[in-house]
This record gives structure tokens, sequence and C-alpha cells, in this order.
């Protein structure tokens, strides 16, 4: 009988996941109005974004390691913990010393919380699902990338900076308190202690190799966990995206033309439409096909964005539908391959692996692309679509490589066993 996917601990996590994404994103954008409100110079708006960021991408490693030898439930509720403290503590900071303090420890709970309900996740998906289970996780991660800004700043824009800290730390706690009570145990884990349990009768000695796969650093696990090449994709698109975030806008008031704020809704509705329909056109074509048109949809839509002399806001509306449901679909693929071929032991070194690659595509690109902005945005946006138009083709030839590898060395294990 075919195992069910939409459990209730699944759907739980996958909400959790995303209020917790829209809780960061909101800081993101009302973060730098809350430094020049102190009376901090506008040239350090942003120092509190980067502290923020810089933290959760060092402690990604030891991340992974909590989350592999606690457990990803025991994490999440860590995370989330350290999330609510920094809540209430932003309502009694006025020194921008203070305010580094806590964006620091906030980026050591984004760390945790991602990596662990990444894993939790992952874990719940049955393997004959994953790629639509990981697409509706997915789902909500993505569009929190677009929904938390807005909600940011439509609070402190409408209430106060008061008001947001009590709502993110009124999520927090219902999040605390959600993951104290749900069950985390899946359909996966209780296949692998099985697996792992008949294993011990066979052949008793894994238990030793079993502690020594434990000593392993973090390094050794990450090169065999095979998350390395798909989170390395995935901070290439994360550097092409914020070519998006931070300049379309200047790029679209440079031509006189509107259309920015609608391309972010558009692009918000085009991921969510991609989630209802990867799964089934991974199951009907493969996903090297859909990764193809998801890779052709990002390409045309930079293309797209390049020409906006030209094609004025109707090219920005058609580009805004497109990058959604390319980004939308790609995303999920990419997040598939993370965790696809790990175990249950480097299966937290995979997630914070995967995550931290979106940390060093955002910090990357918000370096690159202000460079790059000097030979003019027409130039930018298409050196964008050349990197995802690249992006696609590792994905599918590469990735089918790696994966033609794996194949042959699991039949060659296979085939040593039996002997």
């Amino acid at each position: 009988m075919k195992k069910s996917l939409f459990t209730f601990p699944f759907i739980t996590i996958t909400i959790l996941s995303g209020l917790m994404t829209v809780c960061l994103q909101m800081t993101v954008s009302a973060m730098p109005l809350f430094v020049v409100d102190m009376g901090v110079a506008k040239s350090l708006a942003g120092s509190a974004t980067t502290a923020c960021t810089l933290a959760s991408l060092f402690f990604r490693p030891f991340a992974a390691e909590i989350t592999d030898r606690a457990g990803g439930k025991k994490s999440a509720i860590t995370g989330t913990l350290i999330y609510t403290v920094v809540f209430i503590s932003y309502q009694f900071c006025s020194k921008i010393g203070f305010l580094l303090i806590l964006r620091i420890l906030q980026g050591i709970g984004m760390s945790l919380i991602t990596t662990a309900l990444g894993t939790v996740a992952t874990a719940m998906v049955p393997k004959d699902q994953i790629t639509k289970g990981m697409s509706y996780f997915s789902l909500g991660n993505a569009a929190a990338l677009s929904i938390g800004p807005a909600v940011g700043l439509w609070i402190v824009q409408n209430y106060s900076f008061s008001a947001l800290f009590t709502f993110g730390a009124a999520v927090t706690i219902l999040t605390f308190a959600m993951l104290l009570i749900i069950r985390t145990d899946s359909v996966q884990e209780t296949d692998l202690r099985q697996e792992a349990d008949a294993r011990r009768e066979k052949t008793p000695v894994r238990e030793e190799s079993g502690r020594a796969e434990k000593e392993k650093n973090f390094f050794q696990r990450a090169k065999e966990s095979g998350a390395i090449f798909p989170s390395a994709l995935m901070a290439l698109m994360i550097l092409c995206q914020t070519s998006l975030s931070t300049y379309l806008s200047f790029f679209t008031g440079s031509l006189s033309i509107g259309g920015a704020s609608t391309f972010f809704s558009l692009n918000v509705f085009g991921m969510i439409v991609s989630k209802f329909i990867l799964g089934k056109a991974c199951s009907a074509f493969g996903e090297n096909k859909v990764a193809a048109v998801c890779g052709c949809l990002l390409t045309l839509a930079y293309g797209l964005i390049a020409a906006a002399g030209v094609t004025g806001e109707p090219g920005i509306y058609l580009a805004g539908l497109m990058y959604g449901f390319g980004y939308g679909g790609f995303y999920t693929l990419l997040n598939v391959a993370a965790v696809r071929g790990t175990n249950a032991g480097n299966r937290g070194v995979a997630n914070s692996i995967f995550f931290g690659s979106k940390d060093v595509g955002t910090a990357v690109g918000s370096l690159a692309w202000g460079a790059i902005m000097m030979l003019g945005y027409p130039v930018m946006y298409g050196i964008a679509a050349l990197v995802i138009l690249l992006l696609a083709v590792l994905y599918i030839y590469l990735g089918e490589q790696n994966r033609e590898e794996k194949i042959k060395g699991a039949c060659l294990k296979a085939g040593a066993s039996e002997r």
C-alpha cells in the first residue's frame, strides 16, 4: 500500500518552516530602518543583516553536527527558543553593539532551524515521493522569501517596530509549542532502524564502522553526502536572484517604467503553481527534461528583463511569471538532489550545506552585482541569463554522470556482498 505523504506532522512542519522563514525575512527588510531609527548612520544600516547572514553561514557545520547527533526535533526546538529570546530582546535594544549581538544569535538560531526542519521534513517523506514531498515543503520557504519582506515593512509602516518584534515573538512561541507537541517519527526513520537492526544481526562488526562514521569530520561527511554539487548550483541560482531583489526596482526606475513590485507578486504566483505540478511533471517526463524547461524559463526571464527598455512593463510582467515557475521548479530539484543520496547519519550535513549555499549566494551576489552594474543594467541581467543557462547545463549533464556513478557503485557493492 502506498504510504501517505500528507500526514499531520509533515503538514505542520511545512507550515512552521514557512512561518519561521517569514520571521527571518521580515527582519531583513525592517532591520536597516530600525538601525537608522536608533540614530546610526545609514552607511551602517546593512551591518545588522550582514552580521546575521555571516553568523548563520559559519555556524552551519555545527548546526549539521548538532542535528545529526541530537536529532532534528531537538535542534529545531533549540533554534526556535533562541529566536524567541532574540525577538523579545529586540524590544529592549537601543545600542548598535547589543543589536549586532542579537543578530548574531538570530543567525545561529536560523542556521539550526533551517537545517533541523529540512532534516525532519526529508525524513518524513516516503522515498518514492521525495520530489513531490520536497516540492510542497519548499513552497513555504520559497514564497516566504517574497512575502516576508513585505510583511515586515507593512507592520513597521502601519504600526511600529515594537509590533513587529511582538509578532515575531508570538510566531516563534507558537512554533516552539507545536514542535513540543507533534511527533516527528517518520516512515523513512522506521525503515532505516529496521534495516540497521537487520544489518547488525548479520554483521555485528558494522557497529564499529558506525562509530567511525560519527567520528568523521564535517568535510568528510559533506563529501559523502552528495550534497556539494547541487548546493553549489543552488548558490549560483541565489547569486543571480540577488540581482533582482537588489537592483530591479532601480533598473525599472531608470527606464521610467513600473512593474518591479508586480514582478515579485507574479513571481510568488508562478512559484506556487510550479509546486503543484512539479511532482507529476517529473514522473511523466523525467527530472532532466523538467530541469531543461525550468532553465529555459529562467534564462528567458532574465533576457526579458535585460530587454526591458524595449519590452516595457509587459515584458517585466511576463518575466515575473516565467521566473517564478522556473525558480520554484529548479529550487525543488536542487533540494531533492542534495538530500536524495544521504543516509540518516549525514542528513543534517546535507541540509546544512544546501541552506548554507543560499547564504553564500546572497553574500557573493550582493557584492558581485554591485561591481557588474557599472557596465549597465542590461549587461548585468544578460550575464545573469548566461549563468542560469550554465547552471541548467551543469545540472543535466554533470548531474546525470554523478547519478550513473552512484548506480554503478551500488551495483559493485551489491556484487561484492553477494560474493
